[in-house]
């Protein structure tokens, strides 16, 4: 039998929701101005006012960039930019809760546990600290606020009982906001596509479902095809295609997604991963263990295709990423945000398949290993040489990190700092300009402070992020 659960008992869960979520990024609102924050949101002129988006129209991500211009209009500062990507994340908890509350037990999940299950997976999708950078991370906003309206375009899609249901151009509106914020929002209409046939739907119905989506990525995608900077990334990554060495380097990113910030072994803003020339021993045997788990999700897709579609949601929420183009970073721990939802199924519905006192002391302890793991890795975003410092234990051999910890400690004041992790970037990457303009400009500031005075030192070149 379902579970019977009062409307005070659901009022108390969603408080305890937003309650732990907001305990857990109580300290991101110390965070600074980091890395792409000072080029699309402090010093992007397009979203220094709501006249001045209205003025850079047609553009890119106009909702997300309207967002930004609107914190920009409030006054509030750095401290309204953290409280909205709080709330936007609080609001996708929220929305995981509800669509899994919906969905589970029409996809084979015990409907005795089903409510449990999807409460437990929405406090790890919350408390998870894979999901900072997305949060802590201002522009990381993209990945959250494109994940809010993608998970209202399924719940109204799996909502909606025809096409006469308001739900169902709902959720199409709903879609077209999610890729005027985000274009890998694309990811949707094949998500809704999965969910629906997990919970049995005949073809013919999941067909008018998700028309009018298909409909709208059409126009979109001609629509972005008409606008110079799409035509120029597209045409662009296009060029550097090589199918074999691209089908490497995305088993390297996908298999590094879903080991190491997913199960909290690294945490790291500029993971040092190399596109990759084809598939060798290592990668082969990457490619085997992601094969592996579409194995058994195929194998499970009958007896519990609840657990069928929560193995394939990663690969789902990772194609627009990480299939047919060339990625200028190979991978980075926010793409995990909204393809955390299939893990955190998982773990609710163990959870929720334990015994009542094992399963409340085992929901605990995780939420507090989690959320305790979110605070302290929120504490490495207070300052730009706090965030470096800890990328670059995880990154020692990557030269643009030692570049942009020598940057961030010369903003600082600490000139032998900045100069030693510069010098640790070109010893990497002896060509690398950025580093030897920042190292010049570290040299400048020392002769200006060793220059007795009267004298006039020579100008110091522009640093470089």
């Amino acid at each position: 039998m379902p579970e019977r659960v009062d409307p005070w008992q659901r009022r108390r869960e969603a408080a305890l929701l937003l309650a732990a979520a907001a305990l857990a990024y109580a300290n991101s609102f110390a965070g600074a101005y980091q890395f792409d924050d000072f080029t699309v949101i402090a010093d992007e002129p397009a979203v220094q006012s709501l006249a001045a988006w209205w003025d850079s129209m047609p553009g890119m991500r106009p909702l997300l960039k309207l967002s930004w211009a609107l914190n920009h209009a409030s006054g509030l500062g750095l401290a309204g930019m953290h409280a909205s990507n709080l709330a936007v994340h609080a609001a996708c908890a929220l929305g995981c809760w509800s669509l899994l509350r919906l969905w589970l037990p029409q996809a084979g999940f015990d409907p005795a546990r089903s409510g449990r299950a999807a409460w437990f997976a929405a406090m790890v999708f919350a408390l998870h600290p894979a999901q900072t950078e997305a949060v802590t991370y201002l522009s990381g906003r993209s990945m959250a606020l494109m994940a809010l309206f993608s998970l209202a375009t399924l719940s109204l899609g799996l909502r909606a009982a025809r096409p006469s249901d308001w739900r169902w151009p709902a959720s199409a509106l709903c879609f077209a906001a999610a890729l005027l914020v985000r274009e890998t929002a694309w990811a949707a209409l094949p998500a809704l596509a999965l969910l629906a046939l997990a919970r049995g739907e005949p073809v013919r119905q999941l067909a008018w479902r998700v028309a009018p989506l298909a409909a709208i990525l059409l126009v979109a995608a001609a629509i972005f095809w008409t606008m110079p900077v799409y035509r120029a990334l597209a045409l662009g990554t296009l060029a550097r295609h090589d199918a074999g060495a691209l089908v490497a380097t995305q088993v390297e990113a996908v298999f590094y997604l879903l080991t190491r910030p997913l199960l909290l072994l690294e945490l790291n803003i500029d993971p040092d991963l190399r596109p990759q020339a084809g598939i060798d021993r290592d990668g082969a045997l990457r490619a085997v263990a992601l094969a592996a788990i579409a194995a058994v999700a195929a194998w499970q897709w009958r007896p519990r295709p609840w657990l069928a579609a929560a193995l394939l949601w990663p690969f789902v929420m990772l194609a627009p990423g990480y299939s047919l183009f060339a990625r200028a970073d190979v991978a980075n721990d926010r793409h995990l945000y909204l393809a955390l939802l299939g893990p955190s199924v998982i773990a609710g519905a163990a959870i929720a398949s334990l015994p009542r006192r094992v399963s409340a002391a085992a929901t605990v302890f995780l939420c507090a290993l989690l959320g305790l793991v979110t605070v302290g890795r929120n504490e490495d975003y207070r300052s730009e040489s706090a965030l470096w410092r800890a990328t670059a234990a995880c990154s020692p051999d990557k030269a643009r990190v030692w570049n942009n910890l020598g940057f961030a400690l010369m903003n600082d004041g600490d000139l032998d700092g900045a100069r030693a992790a510069l010098g640790r970037a070109l010893a990497l990457e002896p060509g690398y300009q950025k580093a030897f303009h920042n190292l010049a400009a570290v040299e400048a500031r020392r002769r200006r402070n060793d220059c007795p005075p009267g004298c006039e030192p020579d100008g110091a070149p522009p640093a470089q992020r």
